[in-house]
């Protein structure tokens, strides 16, 4: 009986905990353990999608089902990986679910036939780090199957195939011994699958085929340790081999660890390994080869090697006798100079190969040499003008005599203007003008960088130009318009005459080319004079400054500007619209007025873009542009747009503790607590549903007056923003006047807060409400239709005629469902006290 009684606590304690959690808490992924002696299919029955179920070392007697999204994951807890004995019964492990995850298990004794140590019929799972022996197959990814990963496993002595992938596509196979197998892996009409960097040695076949499809079995070489230990991954290694050809049997000469060719393992040519792998033995790489010097200076030596060719090379190791420390090259550079060397010094550089196992070369080659002698570097020699023209002058010189001689700087009033390479000794000085004496200075600069200190200069003067260059005829305007003046002329008769410079005001404005004789000045503004000079410049630069001027006048404008388009709001808030627009290209554009709301804006004419602020929410605007030119003309067609605010979404609050503070026979003072809001700016007051004017932020009191004594009067309040935007929640609170002399009778209210109701429905009697506004609003329908019979207020009603949900009702659901517990739980515990007895 006590354990009855027992099981009976346990059972109601249990049920009153569940019910508690399903109220309270959360749902989350959970870390299982299970340990020897416990079910790891009760566990898995009992789990959630997400959790992980952590089995502890052991043997585990049974044939699991994973039929949820769950990790299953053993671990070693002291003697080893969890094993899971399938008792000669059926598989191991059965998984049935998408994005399962199984690692780190031992599956044995799944021997009866078609028994697997794990059955895969799901999608995008994972099985890591399994062993799989002892069994009838050992892993088999079943019809229809797809996206699953196999890696780092071992699959071993299973009486027929180590891995079975039945109609199964775009899985990866990767990191795994599947050895002593009948077959290492049997394919059926499998597809699309990627198989790499595995160990197949089995008894039979390695790979064997029903139904061949294309399956690929290697991958981009990949400078990386592969399964056997070579140092590159790539395809797989056979042992067993397919049609008596085995890793082992095809030739590896360059000791790269990949079999010099491929392995066709299927009849139709649909599955080739083009890359299968090789044993690999670690050698020292090769020494370089042709080690030389090709360039030897005073204080630098640069010598050059040829590689071997080994894919595991990794770096070359330079011993130079000219420093204490050495130095790695990365491979492909193949060259290495040093510098900062002593002049007329021997040098010995040695060579190092290493690869990437860190393994040096046998041999280290070697190469001596020495820099050259340090000359005293001189400057050019007998450096002379040998023709000159009206703007050029031609130098040449001879070269200082030293093999370390590199190049010459050319140097005018201490400007660099080129640099002469050696071996070319000639210097041509253009852009000069006529009759006019120019020097150069010379630098020599050797190999080294070294700079001559010694300047070496020479001077000498360009031909004069004795033509008279002369100046334009008949300059005259041609026509003119309101905003521009076409000029016209004859040029020069002159073989030298290159262009007419034209100014205005003192100021270059242009210049037109031999043969053009034309010119426009535009974006005048008019009825305005303008006033052009013009000189001559010929090929030499020379200019004749005997100006030739000319006047024009635009012609006087009687016509409006065009005017603006494309207008668009924009961005808009609560209280503003942006507009922007497209000004009209009239050159003589001046302004634009622009009026909106009552609102006059002037803005220049190269301004297309106004934010108009001070607006009313949720309303549309008319904004109107009228262009003016600068002669005063304005477009008679003004231009509009249109524009609408956004909506207050701000809910403005009504007042909070609205209470009665003091009453008399013919008085009723309230007071209340303003809504924290910015935009509040005051409140509308109605008693007993007539409108009593408005109180302004900030008062936060009102008292009636002319009241009749011992009578209850209901206060109304609706707050408003500086919008005019009318709360839809109507705060009340009813008191009562004392009774004339010699009465008494008790004051009522109904306490801070007040009663809400709706005032959507009266909305459209209230257009608009200032902070001075005294509109009256008849409030005597509004009392009435939300006055019930009963004394009971009526609870607030939603849009859709439903009573609304407040905090208070939250609260009082709360309570009661806490009320509900703890009754449940007294009766539990009297159930038990009544058993016990």
């Amino acid at each position: 009986m006590k354990y009855k009684n027992d099981a009976l606590i346990k059972y109601g304690f249990l049920v009153l905990m569940l019910l508690l959690s399903t109220v309270f808490l959360p749902v989350c992924a959970e870390e299982i353990d299970v340990t020897p002696g416990m079910s790891i299919q009760d566990n898995i029955n009992n789990a959630t999608e997400g959790d992980t179920i952590l089995v502890h070392s052991g043997i585990y007697q049974e044939n699991i089902v994973v039929d949820k999204k769950i990790s299953l994951i053993g671990y070693d807890s002291g003697s080893g990986y969890p094993v899971i004995d399938g008792f000669n019964n059926k598989s191991c492990i059965h998984v049935k679910e998408n994005e399962a995850i199984i690692e780190k298990l031992v599956l044995i004794n799944s021997s009866s036939s078609n028994c697997y140590g794990l059955l895969s019929s799901a999608d995008d799972c994972t099985f890591r780090e399994i062993e799989v022996r002892d069994n009838y197959f050992g892993i088999c990814l079943g019809p229809g199957t797809k996206n699953n990963i196999l890696i780092n496993s071992n699959i071993y002595d299973n009486a027929q195939s180590g891995i079975k992938i039945d109609r199964s596509s775009s899985n990866q196979i990767t990191r795994n011994n599947i050895s002593d197998n009948f077959y290492g892996i049997i394919i059926f009409k499998g597809s699309s699958n990627l198989i790499y960097d595995n160990i197949f040695n089995n008894k039979y076949h390695d790979v064997s085929f029903t139904g061949s499809y294309e399956n690929k079995w290697n991958i981009t070489p990949l400078i990386k340790e592969n399964i056997i230990g070579g140092p590159i991954t790539a395809g797989n290694y056979y042992g067993k081999g397919v049609g008596g050809q085995t890793s082992e049997s095809m030739h590896d000469v360059n000791n790269d660890g990949i079999c010099d060719s491929k392995l066709t393992l299927d009849h139709e040519s649909l599955n080739i390994d083009y890359m299968p792998l090789h044993s690999y033995e670690p050698k020292p790489p090769l020494p370089v080869e042709n080690l030389k010097n090709i360039t030897y200076e005073s204080k630098s030596i640069e010598w050059t090697w040829e590689e071997p060719n080994d894919p595991y090379l990794d770096y070359i190791l330079i011993n130079f006798s000219g420093s204490d420390s050495k130095e790695n090259i990365p491979t492909g550079i193949q060259y290495y100079k040093a510098d900062n060397l002593n002049p007329d010094t021997e040098y010995t550089i040695g060579i190092f190969t290493v690869n990437k196992n860190g393994d040096f070369s046998e041999t280290e080659v070697f190469n001596t040499s020495k820099t050259s002698p340090d000359y005293l570097l001189t400057g050019l020699i007998n450096l002379t003008s040998v023709s000159s023209g009206y703007t050029w002058i031609n130098w040449t010189w001879e070269e200082p005599v030293d093999p370390d001689y590199s190049h010459v700087m050319i140097f005018s009033e201490d400007s660099l203007l080129d640099i002469i390479l050696k071996g070319n000794k000639t210097y041509n000085m253009t852009g000069l003008m006529p009759s006019t004496e120019y020097s150069i200075k010379t630098q020599t600069v050797d190999k080294n960088g070294i700079l001559n200190e010694t300047w070496t200069n020479a001077n000498a003067k360009t031909l004069t130009d004795l033509t008279l260059l002369g100046t334009v005829s008949n300059l005259s305007v041609q026509d003119t318009g309101y905003y521009h003046i076409n000029w016209t002329w004859e040029d020069p008769v002159d073989d030298e005459f290159v262009e007419v410079i034209i100014t205005h005001n003192n100021q270059e404005i242009a210049r037109v080319g031999k043969g053009i004789e034309f010119f426009q000045k535009s974006g005048l503004l008019p009825n305005v004079s303008y006033e052009i000079s013009t000189s001559t410049i010929d090929i030499f630069g020379v200019e004749n400054k005997s100006f030739i001027n000319s006047t024009g006048i635009t012609k006087a404008d009687n016509i409006p500007p065009m005017g603006v388009s494309e207008i668009l709001n924009e961005s808009a808030g609560q209280d503003y619209i942006e507009w922007t627009w497209i000004n009209p290209t009239d050159p003589d554009l001046k302004e634009i007025n622009i009026r909106i709301g009552g609102k006059n804006y002037t803005v220049s004419g190269d301004v297309n873009r106004l934010k108009t602020d001070g607006l009313i929410p949720d309303t549309e605007y008319v904004i109107s542009f009228v262009t003016v030119d600068t002669s005063g003309n304005q477009n008679q067609t003004p231009q509009y747009g249109k524009g609408i605010t956004y909506s207050d979404k701000t809910v403005l609050t009504g007042v909070e503790n609205l209470r009665n503070i003091s009453c008399t026979d013919n008085s009723i003072c309230w007071n209340w607590t303003d809504p924290n809001d910015p935009e509040f700016t005051q409140i509308l007051i109605y008693i007993n549903g007539e409108s009593r004017g408005s109180v302004a932020k900030g008062i936060c009191n009102y008292t009636a007056t002319g009241l009749l004594p011992d009578t209850e009067y209901t206060i109304g309040t609706c707050t408003t923003d500086k919008y005019g935007l009318i709360n839809e929640t109507i705060i009340n609170d009813t008191a009562r006047t004392k009774p004339a002399e010699n009465t008494i009778s008790p004051i009522k209210s109904s306490g801070g807060g007040g009663r809400r109701s709706n005032l959507s429905y009266i909305q459209s009697t209230v257009e608009e409400k200032t902070s001075t506004d005294q509109t009256e609003i008849s409030y005597d329908s509004i009392v009435e239709s939300q006055e019930p019979e009963s004394s009971q207020p009526e609870l607030p009603k939603s849009s859709n005629n439903q009573p609304v949900q407040t905090e208070e009702d939250f609260t009082f659901a709360y309570i009661n469902l806490l009320l509900i517990f703890t009754i449940l739980f007294i009766v539990v515990v009297l159930i038990i006290y009544l058993i016990k007895r």
